[in-house]
């Protein structure tokens, strides 16, 4: 006869909080992996593992297609109510056409239960006229990042309006010009980044002090007498689509004004470490500071044509004094066989890196 053997209680007792532990160091191991693709890996190779990576999978940014919503629902569904807590990004790409209503109320119940969630993109018409949508988004009040695209003007005013999240970056597009200011006033304190399509900058007494990037396209004009006042610690600049060309003759005033606030300043001016912009935001800009990493795109209105060589360029690059140049956009003029750094680098004594990505 087999004797059964049987484990005293007090044994099997004292085997639990051992097993915790185990489940407890896993998970703090765990934690310190930095790569999604190697949480996978991990995840893959035990049920212990797999059900320890859960929580730190979700977060992870979370891209949600239209063909995955409902397999991601079911998913969260059958690990809530901490599946929800533990979501942190997620990035919706959905457009109506493409969904159903049941679709758009499993997008709603991810996001009402979402209550810890850090950061949310939306891109595509998802939230369209819907009222409750909308209110969801408004309610997110741990939100750190908020970006949206494609949707209408107006629910991302109402959206910007009412939200009382402590945003550190923001994106968003408008097809009619917003003033970027006003529209962000609620989250001067706590904004780090900037990223506006369709802006214009009017006058104002707040302070973004805390905001070291700034970009943002299709704009009216750069005033440096509004920017500087208002964002005195910008690291990061990135302009591009001006509504103003070289040819206009405001570009002349506004330049000349940009020039002057720079003289007559007695504090510091910005301490940047990267501009990007277009031939033209450069132009009016007219900065009279060190920048080491600086881009342009979009060449066309360099004006160089032939043996052209514009003294403005010359005179702001002489000032900029990048270390790394980088030339991008169409640039149908020059010569497979012609020395870029002949052309655009003249004087630029500091400059080590030179990278060029030109279309003809």
């Amino acid at each position: 006869m087999v004797k059964s053997e049987c484990i005293p209680n007090s044994v099997a007792d004292a085997r639990t909080p051992q097993r915790l532990l185990d489940f407890d160091i896993l998970s703090c191991i765990m934690s310190h992996i930095s790569a999604r693709e190697d949480l996978l890996s991990c995840m893959r190779t035990s049920s212990s593992l797999y059900t320890a990576g859960i929580p730190l999978l979700l977060s992870f940014p979370c891209l949600i297609l239209p063909q995955r919503l409902r397999s991601f629902h079911e998913f969260l569904v059958s690990r809530a109510p901490a599946s929800f807590l533990n979501l942190r990004d997620v990035f919706f790409v959905l457009y109506r056409h493409d969904i159903t209503s049941t679709d758009i109320e499993l997008f709603k119940d991810i996001l009402r239960k979402a209550s810890a969630l850090e950061k949310l993109r939306l891109f595509g018409d998802v939230l369209g006229e819907d009222g409750e949508a909308r209110d969801i988004v408004v309610s997110l009040n741990t939100l750190k990042t908020l970006r949206i695209y494609h949707d209408s003007d107006d629910e991302k005013d109402l959206i910007l309006s009412r939200l009382q999240a402590p945003l550190e970056d923001v994106r968003v597009d408008f097809s009619q010009k917003r003033d970027v200011f006003s529209l962000l006033a609620d989250f001067r304190n706590t904004l780090e980044t900037i990223n506006i399509t369709g802006a214009r900058f009017s006058g104002t007494d707040l302070c973004y002090r805390n905001v070291t990037s700034l970009e943002i396209s299709y704009y009216d004009e750069l005033r440096l007498s509004v920017l500087v006042p208002a964002l005195p610690n910008l690291q990061k600049l990135d302009v591009a689509f001006s509504e103003m060309t070289m040819e206009d003759p405001e570009m002349e005033a506004l330049r000349e004004d940009n020039l002057q606030f720079q003289q007559a300043r007695v504090s510091p001016m910005w301490n940047l470490t990267f501009l990007s912009a277009d031939a033209n935001s450069l132009y009016a800009l007219a900065l009279q500071i060190k920048v080491p990493r600086v881009r342009v795109v979009e060449l066309m209105p360099l004006g160089m044509e032939g043996d052209g060589d514009p003294a403005w360029w010359n005179s702001t690059m002489a000032v900029l004094r990048p270390t790394q140049l980088i030339l991008m956009g169409d640039f149908p003029i020059v010569d497979c066989d012609q020395d870029l750094s002949e052309r655009f680098c003249e004087g630029m004594e500091e400059l080590r890196q030179l990278h060029v990505t030109l279309t003809r």
